[in-house]
């Protein structure tokens, strides 16, 4: 919509961009192989080149490629979409480029194939209900390249559509070095989740409403990441509380539950207030923005977005969690205490460590014992507690009796290790100096008095 309003007042400009055709149109196609093979069709792509040095305008085809191929699988249920690219097609002593989409689907009437260009338009006979923009816009966009578009349908048999613009040739030595697309995988996906057995892939939760929006946001992410799909808010909600995933990606336009509703529930809940929020937007409002921030979304982002953004925004945050790990391992037992109360998780980790004070001196204090204190599952505490900390409820336990111990032997004069062992809950002597050496690299009879 935002570039059909620049369109009407003629402020979209042509950008031109040395690349490789071929490859370009190759990594746009791809992105629907995971939505043509749920629905069954065959996606095939044929370039009569293997390669094509060639300046163009590479947002505008790939929005004319995107509309196009979008509108042939919303309007074909088997057989197969085939996209063609041929060079040097010559029209009124122009060369052009021609790309085809060429579908099995259910085709439209001769009389009918004007009126698809005139903007609300919609096909009665299609079953496929739309805005009556796409083709519009993209006679629009071929307008401006310079180029044009022909449509060739029969009913029951399928439609070929084939968009044109100027070839202006370029040397393969033209094309630049493509680094960020290279950087941006380099730096997406290192991140991994340590286990037990093996490192697994961050899970990421996609909410979304909109079926090609899902699977496209979906395709890119699961290069990545391991992603689970969600249709709507109330079944976002469903899947965040049993899946527990690292991250929540949503929409906020939605039935049932707009992404407002679904951010305020979920961070309002002990079980998911841990799990980062990034909102998708197609609203212009700022107040939208505002409220998701408020409601405690970790991030905005308005439609249309740069999938790269989005990407590197979510890698951001898992390293941000990540790193706020990290900083409860090392920082955090020392003084709980001293934690200003702000949210839901704040307050957890607070209660969390004064029921971890006060059971330290106890060797019967255990897990079990926390998990009571907590009123959480096995399961939930661990999941809850892991995500927040890094670490388990056993580790943080240990951790602080550790140093607890460390601040005992510290400031108090002549303090027997024996008497050490049972103030800090441990049962043995020898295993308690063991554990501490391990974690100190000093004896508990070597550290220094204040």
């Amino acid at each position: 919509m935002l570039d059909i309003r620049k369109a009407e007042t003629s402020k979209l400009n042509v950008a031109l961009k040395t690349m490789d055709f071929i490859s370009f149109v190759r990594e746009e196609v791809s992105h629907f192989e995971y939505q043509t093979k749920t629905k069954g069709i065959q996606l095939v792509f044929n370039p009569i080149e293997e390669e094509y040095p060639l300046s163009f305008d590479a947002n505008k085809v790939s929005k004319l490629i995107f509309n196009l191929i979008g509108n042939a699988i919303k309007n074909t249920d088997t057989g197969t979409i085939t996209v063609q690219v041929s060079f040097s097609e010559k029209k009124d002593n122009t060369n052009y480029v021609k790309v085809s989409i060429i579908d099995t689907g259910i085709g439209i009437e001769t009389k009918e194939v004007k009126k698809l260009f005139n903007r609300f338009y919609q096909n009665n006979s299609s079953e496929v209900v739309g805005y009556g923009i796409g083709l519009s816009h993209c006679k629009e966009l071929l307008t401006i390249l310079g180029g044009f578009i022909e449509i060739n349908s029969k009913v029951g048999a399928g439609t070929n559509v084939s968009f044109y613009i100027p070839e202006h040739k370029a040397n393969k030595s033209d094309i630049p070095e493509e680094k960020h697309q290279v950087e941006l995988a380099k730096s997406i996906g290192v991140l991994k989740i340590k286990t037990k057995d093996t490192d697994k892939k961050p899970n990421i939760l996609v909410i979304e409403d909109n079926n090609e929006m899902r699977f496209y946001i979906k395709y890119e992410l699961e290069k990545y990441y391991t992603v689970h799909e969600a249709t709507d808010g109330d079944d976002g909600i469903v899947k965040a509380l049993n899946i527990l995933p690292d991250i929540i990606i949503t929409d906020n336009m939605m039935p049932n539950k707009t992404g407002l509703e679904v951010c305020a529930e979920l961070k309002n809940n002990i079980k998911t207030s841990h799990i980062p929020i990034i909102m998708l937007t197609a609203s212009v409002e700022d107040m939208v923005e505002y409220k998701s921030l408020e409601l405690g979304a970790n991030d905005f982002l308005s439609k249309p977005f740069d999938m790269s953004l989005l990407l590197l925004k979510t890698d951001s945050i898992l390293k941000n969690r990540a790193n706020l790990k990290a900083f409860f391992k090392n920082k955090l037992s020392l003084a709980p205490k001293d934690l200003e109360i702000e949210s839901i998780d704040d307050i957890f980790i607070s209660k969390l460590m004064q029921c971890i004070e006060k059971g330290i001196p106890d060797s019967g204090f255990n897990v079990v014992s926390m998990e009571d204190k907590m009123g959480m599952s096995h399961a939930n505490f661990y999941r809850k507690v892991k995500s927040l900390t890094g670490m388990s409820g056993i580790e943080i336990l240990n951790d602080m009796r550790l140093k607890r111990a460390y601040q005992l032997l510290e400031s108090t004069e002549n303090i027997r290790i024996s008497e050490v062992t049972y103030l800090t809950g441990f049962t043995n002597p020898k295993y308690f100096s063991k554990c501490f050496k391990e974690k100190y690299n000093i004896a508990p009879s070597k550290v220094k008095k204040i």
